[in-house]
């Protein structure tokens, strides 16, 4: 009786080692897939960063952009894994790349918005510096404002249009932000925990 209790308790334990072997081995996995996946995202920034250094006005390959699509993710974080928007809109910036970078913030802005209020609620796992979106709008008015002074008519257009959707785009950011956290305080008791505002970051 003793001889097959212990048997029973050994088998158990291993067992049990065996799924905690199992479990280790998985998030060894889910960690290095993801340092994979973070070095994956740096050179793809370096290749676009590199390739404009050499030709600002060149043609990016989708393959090498489509990754910072937001529609690239998961519902929720809003970005392929790996991928660094805000580190793409500095490179955008960084060349003078303006109307791509409207249109790189333009698509997370709007894919936030569409989310569920639930999810819009969680910390997300993306963060575009709402700094650096000043800094392209004020880019954007001032590069209309030169591009109208040396008679170039149509890129002063298109740049005055892109300064104008994102300041929309903004306004309408703040807006369901605003809107999200005065449905939450209605439900949450006081001191509980609101909604990531869009002070100082965006998502």
């Amino acid at each position: 009786m003793f001889s097959s209790s212990s048997s029973n308790n050994s088998n158990g334990a291993v067992v049990a080692a065996a799924n905690g072997d199992a479990s280790a081995s998985s998030r060894a996995a889910d960690s290095n897939g993801s340092s994979i996946s973070v070095v994956g995202g740096q050179l793809r920034l370096a290749a676009v960063d590199g390739a404009l250094a050499v030709q600002a006005g060149v043609h990016l390959p989708p393959w090498l952009t489509e990754p910072f699509n937001p529609l690239a993710g998961n519902a929720g974080s809003m970005a392929g894994t790996g991928a660094d928007p805000a580190g793409l809109l500095r490179v955008y910036l960084k060349h003078g790349r303006l109307v791509d970078a409207a249109k790189l913030v333009r698509g997370y802005l709007e894919s936030w918005q569409m989310q569920g209020p639930l999810l819009r609620g969680q910390a997300a796992a993306v963060w575009i510096p709402l700094q650096e979106i000043e800094l392209l709008h004020a880019s954007l008015v001032a590069g209309a404002q030169r591009a109208s002074s040396r008679q170039l008519i149509n890129e002063a257009e298109v740049l005055g249009l892109w300064s104008e959707i994102l300041e929309a785009c903004l306004q309408d950011h703040v807006t369901l932000v605003r809107s999200d956290n005065d449905k939450l305080g209605a439900v949450v008791p006081s001191g509980g925990r609101g909604l990531i505002g869009p002070v100082g970051m965006v998502f």
